[in-house]
Parts: C-alpha cells; sequence; structure tokens
C-alpha cells in the first residue's frame, strides 16, 4: 500500500506536491515636477482644476490628470466607483494614491472606494475590482476597499499597497487582494503588500474553477524565455505586517481549494529567480465552507516551478484558522518535478511563527509542511526549514499522517539524498490533540523507486531513490492522541520505501515528554512498510534513528509501534510489507511508561549503546533536565558541545537544549568534593588557584571550570550559581 495525497480537482495545480516596518523604496521614474492632486466628494470632473480649493469629484479622474509621480489626495468620504491606476511599460504612469485623512490622521475608515454598485462585469461576467493598481513605482494608502467583485485591490508591477482596510470583496482568485506579476508586461516587479487589515472578504467559485485565497493570492511567474524589450528584474513580494482574518472560500460544488486566508504560489521558469516574504502578519479566522475540500485555513504557500524559488514564512501569528484538509493553519508546499536544463533550486523556511488554536478536518492542525518531488537530478536542489516555531492547542480530526500540532510529509520517487534537505529544528509542540495519530507532530518519510512505465514495462537502468527528515532539539510535550483507539501521543512516524529506495527519519536531542494516547505508544509511535518494485527485484529499506533524546512519562509505552512486517498498523499494511526497517536507538534516556518503556517487538534498549532509564528530572515548566539530571552530559562523544555552557564534560546533554546555549551545564564537575553538594569546599578549591593560567604552578585545572587555560572570574562564578545545589 503507497502512501499519495489526492490529486487536486481540474483547474487546480498539478500537485509535484510589520507593524512597525520602514519602506524606503524608490521605484519607477519620478517626475522632476510632481504635483499634488486633490479628490473630494464636494469637488467636480467637470470644473475643477484638481487643487485643494477646486479638487475633482472622483479618483479615477484625479489619476486620469495627474502625471508621473504626482500625488493624488483624496479628502474622506465614500467613492462609489472603480479606479483604474493602469500603466504599462511603454506609458507607465507611477502616482501616489493617498488617503488625506491618513495622512494627517493615520485614519483609514474615512475614506472609501466602494465597487458594489458600480464596478461593471469583467470578461467572465463578474464585477471587476474595486481598485486596480498596476503601474509600477504607484502607492496606495490609507483607504477601506469595498464591493469589489474580482478581488477588492489587483495589483501588478512593482507597487505598493499600504495600510488599507480591505474588506467585504469577492472573487475567483483572491477575495480581498489579487497579485499577478505577469512575467514581462508589468515590467519589473517588487511588490510591497504591508500593514493592511484585510477583513471578511470571500474567495467564490465560477462554473468549478477558483475559489482561492480568500484574503490574498499573489502568483508570481518568472522571467519570460523571451522578456522583449522590457527586460524585467526577478520579482520580490514583501508581504509584511498585515492583520488577514475571517476570510472564507465558499462553493457551490464539492472541489479542492486552497489557502482560506491567503496564497501564495510560486512559478519560476528556469533561469528565473522568485523571492517571496510573507513575515509578521496576524492571520487568524480564516476558514472554508462546507462543500469545500481545502488545504491551508489560513494560507496555503507553495513552490513549483523550474528556476530558483526562495520562501521565508517569517515570525506570523497564526491562529484559530480551520481547514477541511490539511494545513488548519498553514500549508507551506514545494512541489516540482525535474527537467532537463532546468536550474530548479527551492527553498522554504518556516521560521518563529506561532501556530495556536487551529484546527483541520485533516492532518496538520498547526501547520502542514509538505515536499513532493520526482526525477530531480544535480544541481537541483530542495530545501524546507522549519525551525523555532511554537504549536499549542492545535486539533488535527484526520486519519492520514495526522499531527495536531505538525505534519511533515516527505514524497520522493527517483530522486537521491544529495538533492533534498527536511530538517525540523528547535520547534515547541504542545498541548495539540489529533484525533487519529500524531496528537503532537505527524511525520511520513516515502522513497520510491519504481521507473514511470506502465506494468510490464522494465526500467532502461537501476533507478535509486532517497528521502530523509531530520529532526533536532524539538519539544513535544503535553499532546494528546485521543480518539477510540489512536497512537503516538507525541509523535507519530511513517516510512515507506519501495524497490530500490530508502527512507529515514532521525530525531536528534529531543524531549517527547507527558504526552497521552489511548492505545499503542503514548510517546513516540513508529510504522513502516517496504516492498518490492514492480518487477520483484528490488524491496525498499525504511531506516529510523532517535539519539540524544529523551522520552519520559507518556502514557502507555514511551517506544513502540504495529511489529512490521507482521502487525497492521494505523498506515502501515501486512499484505506485501516486507517489515524491512532498521531501528536504532542511541545515548537516551527513555523512562517511566506504564505500559513498559519499549513495546515488545522493539526490546529493551536500556544499558545498551548509551541509553539509560533513569528520572530526567525534567522542569515542570521549561522540560529542560535540572543540573542533577542523569542527562547532562551522557549524550553521544561525537557531536559538537561548543554551543553548551561550560562546564560540560566534553559531551552533549541529552533532550531538545542539547548542544545549545540553553543546556544544563554538568554540576559534577563544580563539586570537587563529590559529596553531591556545591559548597565552601568547591569555592575554595577556584580561590586557591585564582589568577592563574596554565602555565604557572598554582593553576588546577580541575578549578578552570570553563577549560580556558585561566581561573578567573568566570569560574567562579560558574560555581558561585550553583552554590548551595544538593544532587542526591
Amino acid at each position: 500500500m503507497k502512501m499519495h495525497r489526492c490529486p487536486p480537482a481540474a483547474g487546480q495545480p498539478i500537485l509535484r506536491r510589520a507593524t512597525g516596518v520602514v519602506l524606503a523604496l524608490v521605484l519607477g521614474i519620478v517626475s522632476a515636477h510632481a504635483a499634488t492632486v486633490y479628490v473630494a466628494v464636494t469637488g467636480d470632473d467637470a470644473t475643477g482644476d484638481g487643487s485643494e480649493g477646486t479638487p475633482y469629484r472622483t479618483v479615477q479622474h484625479g489619476f486620469d490628470q495627474a502625471v508621473a509621480g504626482d500625488t493624488i489626495l483624496v479628502k474622506p468620504g465614500i467613492y462609489q466607483e472603480c479606479v483604474r491606476a493602469l500603466g504599462f511599460p511603454a506609458a507607465d504612469k507611477p502616482v501616489q494614491l493617498i488617503a488625506e485623512d491618513w495622512q494627517l490622521n493615520q485614519r483609514n475608515d474615512t475614506t472609501i472606494i466602494d465597487g458594489e454598485t458600480t464596478c461593471g462585469p469583467d470578461t467572465a461576467g463578474f464585477r471587476d475590482s474595486a481598485v486596480i493598481v498596476a503601474s509600477s513605482g504607484s502607492r496606495f494608502e490609507g483607504f477601506t476597499v469595498r464591493g469589489g467583485g474580482n478581488a477588492g485591490i489587483s495589483t501588478q508591477g512593482s507597487t505598493i499597497i499600504t495600510n488599507n482596510v480591505i474588506t467585504g470583496n469577492e472573487s475567483i482568485l483572491g477575495g480581498g487582494i489579487y497579485f499577478y506579476n505577469a512575467g514581462c508586461r508589468y515590467g519589473d516587479t517588487f511588490t510591497t503588500i504591508s500593514n493592511n487589515d484585510i477583513v471578511a472578504n470571500k474567495g467564490v467559485e465560477d462554473d468549478g474553477f477558483g475559489g482561492d485565497g480568500g484574503g490574498i493570492y499573489a502568483r508570481l511567474k518568472g522571467l519570460e524565455d523571451d522578456p522583449g524589450p522590457c527586460a524585467p528584474a526577478d520579482p520580490v513580494v514583501h508581504i509584511i505586517g498585515n492583520t488577514i482574518r475571517n476570510n472564507e472560500i465558499v462553493t457551490e460544488t464539492d472541489r479542492t481549494v486552497f489557502g482560506g486566508g491567503l496564497v501564495v504560489f510560486v512559478n519560476s521558469s528556469a533561469n528565473s529567480t522568485i523571492h517571496a516574504v510573507i513575515s509578521q502578519n496576524t492571520i487568524s479566522d480564516n476558514t472554508m465552507g462546507a462543500n469545500v475540500f481545502g488545504y491551508g485555513g489560513g494560507g496555503w504557500i507553495t513552490t513549483y516551478g523550474y528556476g530558483t524559488e526562495i520562501i521565508d514564512v517569517l515570525d506570523n501569528e497564526v491562529k484559530d484558522n480551520h481547514s477541511t484538509l490539511d494545513g488548519g493553519g498553514l500549508s507551506t508546499w514545494i512541489q516540482t518535478e525535474g527537467v532537463a536544463d532546468s536550474q530548479i533550486n527551492h527553498t522554504v523556511t518556516v521560521r518563529g511563527n506561532t501556530f495556536e488554536g487551529n484546527s483541520s478536518d485533516g492532518n496538520g492542525g498547526g501547520l502542514d509542511a509538505f515536499m513532493f518531488v520526482q526525477n530531480l537530478t544535480d544541481p537541483q536542489r530542495l530545501e524546507m526549514i522549519v525551525d523555532n516555531n511554537q504549536a499549542s492547542g492545535n486539533t488535527a480530526l484526520g486519519d492520514f499522517g495526522g499531527g495536531g500540532g505538525m505534519l511533515a510529509s516527505l514524497f520522493v520517487e527517483r530522486t537521491n539524498l544529495n538533492d533534498i534537505t527536511f530538517n525540523l529544528t528547535g520547534n515547541s509542540i504542545t498541548g495539540n490533540t489529533a484525533q487519529t495519530i500524531g496528537g503532537g507532530l505527524g511525520v511520513i518519510v516515502s522513497a520510491d523507486a519504481d521507473p514511470p512505465t506502465d506494468l510490464g514495462e522494465l526500467p532502461v537502468a537501476p533507478l535509486l531513490s532517497e528521502a530523509e527528515i531530520l529532526m533536532s532539539n524539538n519539544l513535544i510535550t503535553g499532546n494528546d492522541a485521543n480518539g477510540i483507539q489512536s497512537a503516538g501521543g507525541g509523535a507519530f512516524a511513517f516510512l515507506q520505501a519501495f524497490g530500490l529506495a530508502t527512507s529515514r527519519l532521525r530525531l536528534d536531542r529531543m524531549t517527547i515528554a507527558d504526552n497521552q494516547a489511548t492505545f499503542g505508544a503514548g510517546g513516540l509511535e513508529i510504522e513502516s512498510s517496504t516492498g518490492f518494485d514492480f518487477d520483484f527485484v528490488d524491496q525498499g529499506d525504511t531506516r529510523f534513528v532517535i539519539e540524544n533524546s529523551i522520552v519520559s512519562d507518556n502514557g502507555g509505552f514511551g517506544i513502540g509501534g504495529a511489529q512490521p512486517g507482521i502487525e497492521e498498523g494505523f498506515m502501515a499494511p501486512t499484505v506485501d510489507n516486507l517489515g524491512n526497517l532498521l531501528l536504532g536507538i542511541f545515548s537516551s534516556d527513555v523512562f517511566a511508561h506504564p505500559t513498559g518503556n519499549y513495546e515488545g517487538w522493539v526490546g529493551d534498549r536500556t544499558d545498551s549503546v548509551g541509553n539509560i532509564s533513569a528520572d530526567p528530572l525534567l522542569d515542570e515548566l521549561t522540560y529542560v533536565p535540572s543540573v542533577c539530571s542523569p542527562t547532562i552530559d551522557a549524550g553521544d562523544a561525537i557531536p559538537d558541545v561548543g554551543a553548551e555552557p561550560m562546564p560540560n564534560g566534553d559531551r552533549i546533554n541529552m533532550g531538545h537544549t542539547a548542544g545549545t546555549v540553553e543546556a544544563t551545564p554538568g554540576i559534577q564537575f563544580l563539586d570537587a568534593s563529590g559529596d553531591g553538594l556545591v559548597d565552601g569546599i568547591d569555592v575554595l578549591r577556584v580561590a586557591t588557584s585564582f589568577a592563574t593560567t596554565s602555565v604557572d604552578a598554582r593553576y588546577s585545572a580541575a578549578a578552570d571550570l570553563d577549560d580556558d587555560n585561566d581561573v578567573d572570574g568566570d569560574d567562579l562564578a560558574l560555581v558561585c550559581a550553583a552554590f548551595g545545589r544538593i544532587c542526591e
């Protein structure tokens, strides 16, 4: 049984699978004689001259009369019109469209552009956008935009859309804002969408198409193969400091959609570079309707192209969103297929975000991080980095992969390991729930070497495939797999491989504690499936390693799962499952589980290759081991311990702070007398050798606690900080 995601419906992308921001951008050509053009509801387009005393009546007329570089200052009022600030490279007209009340009073709710009754139908029969800003170098600031039928604001080219309220709009793509750089058509593309309140907009279906991006839809294309005279620069878009809330996708038919709050879809050509930054936004309360099968309740962010694509998802607050498939908070995907002569180099970084209170009817309640790749060859490269995020109070109701807090899934076909990086590092996954598996975290690693031929056709040459996810320094606590028969309260891991293929999962320096499950392993549930390729020549291999980690006080088993090839699991069948799993557990503390630290087939690993079973003495709030913990300086002797504070015993600790500056120093190096107490005797050891270096006769290596060949105030501070500590 091979696990795959369902393909998209027709018309959807193919699944290969601040506040406080300072914007200082010089865009376009600015007139040497820039002027201010005034617009007011009391003005007159026929008799006005655009001065403050005799302003124009409509924003559109003000734009039509302005020249490149002018500022159009719009006074408070309701403007029932559709504004077209259009331009092309041959006749561009960058202007500053600014609401005067924003400029004077920081109010963006008094100057309203309302397209409800005035925007006529576009070619598809929808009412058109309330505002179109397509002149490169233009700025649109301080308005409320509502009533757009094909997005509230449509923007192309290098524009700034900032400090607006965008509400009550709808579109088949991007209810609030639709952005499309359109290749060469609009010239250079450096677009900023910042500090807007994008609220209560809708993505709607049109005859089985669209609905994606209830709040924002940003589509970035690469350079055209023949860019022509405009020769645009590579596109860059910044979506920064916005509030994206209460947006929705609504359809009339059952179909697959993407991004309740926002969509960022990057699609490069072979010789282009695209960079998208989604940072410091609040993405909340976005959702999907009853007929929708949707990924990314808060947002769907994906790469799909043949050039260099960089997406940074940084420091966002993602809360209380809902999806009907995976990614209640966000879905971040890398999806591509290797093509000859292409320079595929895709990087998605998800860093420093908070995922809280999100839910999915599928999997990945907080975050769905997904990579699907076929046929990559050197030097093509893909990289998914998920680090230093916090996921808490999220829920997943699905049965494919699970993951109340996060789902990380990697599907690789006919691609070797050198071309792929998928890392999860330094994340805190706490207090999440899943109905089936993986209360905190769900992980899928799949490698398939089967050739893309019909059954019965032999491959021309052996095909290799490798897939690996690396996880380190993650904290997984207080999660619950709470269905009638649910497993993997902390984490659920599934590995599969077919043919000449290997899938690997490595967990290093993890803390998995105080998680619960109603069945199986409350800490870490492991399942695998391996099988021959279609010609029954080669079988797959799955390899799982956990090291330098703490698995403590979880319900059920600490580490377990269905026995490969013998027992049928949640995702692993017994039929055609060879059970070819290599399981390594090294330098880890597995302690205090009511059913057993290890399920029977795993075998008791205590007292072998550095494993122990002892109370790790974790802090109740931070889960950091105390100075008296047996996990201090008990990890693998090979990794670099340079980041750990001295004294560190030249070995890393176990657990999620191991190898970091937050690691707990070892008290045994401060206790000179060996009596389990840091007291005056230990202070005296430092005092006796104080102010000496390694060349002095009085120097004592035992007193040089930070091992810098100098007994000084740093060593005294170490022993004083631990003074009075007792380890019994």
